[in-house]
């Protein structure tokens, strides 16, 4: 067995041009020169080895009764068909059966006679038949230089632009350096001629005259020369390399040119560690599971008891946890662009405290802030609306109000008797005011501001207050006798003028798949009259098949002209300045969204296409600020809603209108992703990787379920918390969003019914299975769709109208996102595409269950895979993948698959597995064809927590002794770092009262918003210090470490990388380093930790910071040394 190093291993991905990638490279004259003679199964492994991703094909007659096959082996293995010699109308008749377009490569020849314009006219006129025919099969036509008059460089331009100059735009030249030894010392200007018209350039060792004709890369005297001329030419269109040596196994003699090719770009730029490597997200890293399992069925020595590589990590693993996404993506410098419509519904900031709820409205010069909590304006300001902050996209940190208070305007404040209740309704947009709309006891009562020419407060009262209720401590209230009539009357539409209209894009077709994705463009903050950046939440379809999306920063917009073009859509304003909306649904036509504060249902109630009623159907829910978002909203037929209430941890709330929101699932990590089915039978919720969560995850909740954060309790069975559906691997999903439950509606196609994952991290989809058994347990898995979106998706929902489903997307922490925000349909062009429906677990195998009928010709157990690992449930943020035969070891276990059969239904395929057994991760990948030919190769990740009886339905079966297995691993006590046991030792104080009056006491407090209270510490040089630190987030944990000026960034650097080390959480992630001056363990909310240390004798500035993962870039302070 060879083995095959990484072009990447030998040089930094910067050095290497897209072309020059290994992956992008084309294979040429491998099949009739193989010494091996491969068959096409046999060819196609060894190009997955390779890493090789493209071929060229050349061919004798013995290879024609091959061409299908040859196709269908590079679609399996993942390879493009890229170019294909000469003409041979069955190879074309397949291209279009298959719906493939390679490149057709044709020698021009040379005329015997003639001048020379007459020579150009006839090889033009030679070639126009296959012109045209490969322009009705979509190829291109590559002019491929073969010595003569029709190799040289001027000649082939001369013949490509007559060619084109008749329509024929798609011809181009492959030149072949193995045909132009002749023309090594033109090569500069011959390049600089044939640039415009290169289809291909194919790379060979070259010395003068041809000595040899073939030789290895990097062996010859002038290709080393010749490649610079290349790179200095800017050329990035393919490039090919040789076998062409009969001689030679094939394998070897590409595996020579790879390597000579590394050897070239390394003479040209030697690597340097300190150079810029690719910008995000170029170095992701796709498809890692399956290339595992398709480099494995390539071996030829499959070794089942080595432990094959774990992920990686995001982009690799070198840039620590969350990848190479800088913490600089997700700040906005522009927030206070835009226009809000003069309402902004947010945790605020005044100068009477906070209100977490609070409902900032602006009135003429002034602006001011009612609490709904208070059921009052508690501040009031001269200017505008309060300011947001920029890192994280403003969404943690809250507002805060920037004009001058108004002089002796106070809060003020109800006194409410026991048992008289209240009810904030939410408040009218009416002309020119905004008016607040609550009741205490029965009685209703409206208040607003006006600001022309000076503030005031006013306050209607319908009716009388119950006995013993009172305001007190605001001057400026005025009682009004208007009539609710007329204050409530909606004014003219604000928006009307201002509506936005961007065409769509329809998709192509993804890979084999009958289902495209369009684009339904969005317009983006500088092509919107608001400024609004277009970061989407949530998204609903009316029953006119309108869509209706919502903003991370509070808006609604409903797009019109929804149709199969999507050439002219309308998006216009339906309402504005929502408190970090991130669910919508449309219930009745009429809009709700669940914000962080409350959920609202929106109105028009004059139909002037703008919202002008803000109901609060309820807030009975905590708020606070930081990452304490209110995440995704459904609901269910009985008209109940749903979302995740991360705020003090309240978990997976369900509310039904007449009661109060209840927790019906908790001990959930922050989840972006939820779903309910449309009875409400079936709840999921998605909680991302981190502390206690050691891989994302869909979890089936409800009943008062408890789900590990925080860690194992004893009252929660076996594992000390209910396990998930299933886990979601790192390299599927790092970060979830909604599960849709797609109806059963037939222009939907295969996908109708079933349950679809959305990736907020990857940007993708998947089919989600669900497996009941006998016992009532659950466990599942997912199957990866194709295709991606233009940012995180996490919303979704199905347009009965249309029949499509709309996914929306946001752009935010690690994820990659190529725009800030999306709307894209996914829609079914017609056609079928092979599903599994349903994994059944047995003790020795699994039953997968499909939509379509299966050839059984094609249960091929060479074609197949699998493999399993474990992760480690504990207080780290996220956990490696585990051996599970080698506990401790990272890795995945290869499993083998001891034979395939196809069932009686002629849909279902067990695959036997008799060393099957419970683990958190399993993956299977087949290679099979349904009964009308087609390929597919579905990748299953599963997790197996139970399993039914053993399955006996098939022949040879026999009864296989089942090997002990690893349980799932548990999270040990974690060692006390010595670092603090040698700081708690220096609060042994022995002394007399003048001793213990030098200790400095401070006070540091960790607050919402990934910020510390006291931004700046003053100390003497030289002192004991007692710190008291304390965490006050309600939702995040933090710790505080004091370092060295000069270790600041190295120190968070590390601490990044001990996020994903199984060392990490016992060290608090804070690494081994002399420039740790002190530190605190990670509390969690609400905890207190008192440091005791020495500060520096040195005096100066020195940084502290917080080291949980993720924290390092925007969490930190300064401590001065005096």
């Amino acid at each position: 067995m060879m083995s095959i190093p990484l072009d990447a291993s030998k040089i930094e991905h910067k050095k290497i041009p897209d072309n020059l990638r290994r992956e992008n490279l084309v294979p040429w004259c491998i099949v009739p020169f193989d010494a091996k003679k491969r068959t096409p199964a046999e060819r196609a492994k060894m190009l997955v080895r390779l890493g090789l991703k493209r071929s060229a094909y050349d061919w004798r007659t013995q290879h024609v009764q091959e061409f299908e096959e040859e196709i269908l082996q590079y679609k399996k293995h993942g390879i493009e068909f890229f170019a294909f010699w000469n003409i041979h109308n069955q190879a074309f008749e397949l291209f279009q059966k298959y719906k493939i377009h390679p490149q057709i490569w044709i020698t021009l020849r040379s005329p015997k006679s003639g001048t020379l314009k007459e020579k150009i006219r006839s090889a033009k006129e030679t070639m126009i038949p296959l012109a045209k025919r490969t322009a009705e099969i979509g190829c291109n036509l590559g002019l491929y230089n073969h010595g003569g008059w029709g190799g040289e460089p001027e000649n082939l331009v001369a013949v490509c632009k007559a060619l084109r100059t008749e329509g024929h735009d798609h011809v181009g030249i492959v030149y072949n350096w193995h045909h132009g030894h002749g023309r090594i010392e033109e090569w500069n200007q011959d390049l600089d001629l044939m640039l415009p018209y290169l289809h291909c350039l194919n790379l060979n060792g070259m010395n003068a005259g041809s000595q040899p004709k073939i030789l290895e890369l990097g062996k010859g005297e002038h290709e080393l020369t010749m490649l610079k001329v290349v790179l200095e030419s800017g050329y990035n269109g393919p490039v090919g390399i040789l076998d062409h040596q009969n001689e030679l196994d094939a394998e070897e003699s590409l595996q020579a040119n790879l390597t000579g090719l590394d050897s070239l770009l390394e003479k040209i730029n030697p690597s340097n560690p300190t150079n810029e490597t690719l910008p995000f997200p170029e170095n992701r890293l796709r498809h890692f599971y399956r290339t595992q399992a398709e480099s494995f069925i390539a071996q030829e020595d499959r070794n089942y008891s080595r432990t094959l590589k774990p992920f990686p990590g995001l982009d690799g693993g070198g840039w620590g946890h969350w990848g190479q996404n800088p913490e600089s993506n997700n700040t906005d410098t522009r927030l206070n662009e835009m226009d809000f419509g003069g309402v902004l519904m947010q945790a605020t900031n005044h100068t009477e405290g906070w209100a977490n709820k609070g409902v900032s409205v602006q009135a003429g010069h002034y602006s001011g802030v009612f609490d709904p909590e208070k059921l009052c304006l508690v501040d009031a300001w001269e200017g505008g609306l309060p300011q947001w902050s920029s890192r994280r996209y403003g969404i943690t940190s809250g507002v805060k109000v920037k004009g001058k208070k108004v002089a002796n305007f106070s809060a003020g404040k109800w006194t409410l008797p026991k048992g008289i209740g209240t009810k904030y309704h939410g408040f009218y947009k009416t002309e020119g005011r905004v008016v607040f709309t609550y009741r205490i006891g029965k009685t209703e009562i409206y208040e607003w501001i006006e600001g022309e020419p000076s503030l005031t407060y006013h306050r209607l009262i319908q009716g009388k207050l119950p006995e013993g209720v009172a305001f007190t401590g605001n001057d400026y209230i005025r009682t009004s006798s208007m009539e609710t009539n007329e204050l409530l009357k909606p004014g003219p539409p604000r928006w009307q003028s201002q509506s936005v209209i961007t065409k769509g894009k329809l998709g192509k077709n993804l890979p084999n798949s009958p289902y495209v994705i369009d684009t339904l463009t969005v317009p983006y903050r500088d092509l919107n009259p608001f400024k609004t950046p277009m970061r989407i939440g949530g998204v609903g379809a009316l029953s006119n098949g309108r869509i209706a999306v919502c903003t991370l920063m509070g808006d609604v917009w409903i797009v019109n002209g929804v149709d199969d073009t999507l050439e002219r859509l309308v998006w216009k304003r339906f309402a504005s300045g929502l408190n970090q909306p991130l669910g919508l649904v449309v219930r009745n036509d009429q809009i709700h969204v669940i914000g962080r504060d409350q959920l609202t249902r929106l109105h028009d109630s004059n139909r002037d296409g703008e919202a002008d009623f803000y109901e609060c159907l309820t807030n009975e829910f905590p708020t606070a600020r930081g990452n304490s978002f209110a995440l995704t909203l459904h609901h269910d037929d009985k008209g109940r809603f749903y979302w995740f209430t991360r705020s003090s941890q309240f978990g997976m709330t369900r509310y039904t209108p007449g009661s109060k929101p209840e927790a019906i699932a908790t001990g959930l990590r922050g989840c972006n992703g939820t779903a309910v089915s449309p009875d409400g039978s079936i709840v999921f919720a998605m909680p991302q990787e981190g502390s206690w969560q050691p891989a994302s995850g869909i979890f089936e909740v409800g009943d008062g379920s408890y789900h590990g954060f925080f860690g194992p309790k004893p009252e929660f069975g076996e594992h000390g918390y209910r396990m998930p559906l299933c886990f979601l691997p790192r390299g599927i999903d790092n970060s979830s969003g909604d599960v849709i439950f797609a109806p059963n509606d037939e222009r939907f196609g295969p996908l109708a019914g079933k349950m679809i994952g959305t990736s907020f991290g990857y940007c993708e989809h998947y089919l989600v299975l669900r497996e009941v058994m006998e016992n009532g347990q659950v466990q599942g898995g997912v199957v990866p769709l194709p295709g991606e979106f233009l940012s995180g998706a996490h919303r979704g929902s199905f347009n009965s109208y249309d029949g499509h489903l709309y996914i929306v997307g946001t752009d935010g922490w690690q994820s990659y996102a190529q725009e800030n925000g999306s709307l894209e349909r996914i829609r079914w062009t017609g056609g079928k595409m092979a599903l599994p429906e349903s994994v059944e677990t047995r003790k020795n195998g699994l039953i997968l269950r499909f939509n379509e009928s299966i050839d059984p010709s094609s249960l091929d157990l060479e074609k197949a895979f699998a493999a399993q690992w474990n992760y480690l449930h504990s207080e780290a943020y996220g956990s490696p993948e585990y051996s599970v035969r080698n506990p401790g070891l990272t890795g995945h276990d290869p499993v083998k698959i001891r034979s395939l059969h196809a069932l009686k239904d002629g849909k279902s395929v067990f695959v036997e597995i008799p060393q099957l057994h419970p683990v958190m991760q399993f993956h299977l990948h087949l290679d099979l064809k349904a009964q009308d030919g087609c390929a597919f190769a579905p990748d299953l990740y599963y997790s197996i927590f139970h399993q039914g009886k053993e399955f006996t339905d098939f022949p040879g079966y026999r009864k296989i002794a089942k090997r002990n297995w690893n349980d799932f691993p548990r999270a040990d006590e974690s060692p006390v770092d010595p670092r603090l046991l040698a700081q708690e030792a220096q609060s042994k104080i022995v002394g007399d009262e003048e001793v213990l009056a030098a200790i400095e006491r401070l006070e540091l407090e960790a607050i919402a918003g990934l910020q510390y209270a006291q931004r700046e510490l003053r100390v003497k040089a030289g002192a004991k210090v007692a710190l008291t630190f304390r965490n006050l987030d309600p939702s995040m944990p933090h710790n505080v470490v004091f370092v060295e000026p000069d270790r600041l960034s190295s120190i968070g650097e590390e601490s990044m990388k001990l996020a994903a080390s199984p060392d990490g959480v016992a060290k608090h992630y804070v690494p081994e380093d002399k420039g740790v001056i002190a530190l605190s363990p990670v509390l969690q909310s609400g905890n207190s930790y008192v440091m005791y240390f020495r500060s520096p004798r040195k005096p100066g500035t020195y940084p502290y910071l917080c080291t949980f993962p993720g924290h390092w870039q925007v969490m930190q302070g300064k401590l001065i040394v005096e």
